[in-house]
């Protein structure tokens, strides 16, 4: 059977990832994307979150306070473009129809404000690393800021390129951005 043998060479179709309300522990969050409904209850916390190419919105609720709504982007990772090459097309559409070929950032902050200043002290202050400023300048980025650190010790930061709203996340071998914006119902 001709195909039988294809196999995606990318990480697969699901993603952990680890959210966080830095600003408001202990916070449930509602992720959505085209693919399903995941939950993390409490915050800081984890979930693992079928791969589509599609936004992600992550909301998160805490009794008493207002919802926090943001929209992740996805992005075409880099082991895709190997399967065009090993793969050929057959590759390509089944990591296509599968969402294989994308991923979401893999710490996703969401701006809420419980006023819990203890939480604020808990995210140390820091600037940009050497490679971020680099990263931020290329993507002509402004008002760039630490908003965490992830599972794997890379840095999160979130700030504003070429007017859309960005994460930023850098380990040692470079920076990559995710968009990601506030809900319609967030602007009213």
């Amino acid at each position: 059977m001709i195909g039988s043998g294809c196999a995606s060479i990318t990480s697969g179709q699901n993603q952990t990832l680890s959210v966080a309300t830095p600003n408001c522990p202990q916070a449930t969050c509602q992720l959505t994307n085209k693919d399903g409904v995941y939950y993390v209850s409490p915050t800081p916390g984890t979930v693992m979150v079928n791969r589509a190419c599609a936004k992600l919105t992550v909301q998160c609720s805490k009794k008493g306070y207002d919802d926090g709504i943001i929209q992740v982007s996805s992005s075409i990772k880099t082991m895709a473009w190997g399967n065009i090459i090993f793969g050929g097309l057959i590759g390509v559409a089944v990591d296509g129809i599968t969402g294989a070929a994308c991923g979401y950032p893999s710490f996703v902050p969401v701006p809420m404000n419980c006023g819990t200043s203890t939480t604020v002290a808990a995210t140390p202050l820091r600037g940009l690393s050497a490679a971020a400023e680099e990263a931020s300048q290329a993507a002509k980025c402004a008002d760039m800021a630490f908003v965490g650190e992830g599972p794997a010790g890379e840095l999160v930061y979130s700030g504003v390129c070429e007017d859309k709203s960005v994460l930023m996340t850098c380990v040692d071998d470079g920076c990559s951005f995710s968009e990601f914006g506030q809900s319609l119902s967030d602007e009213q």
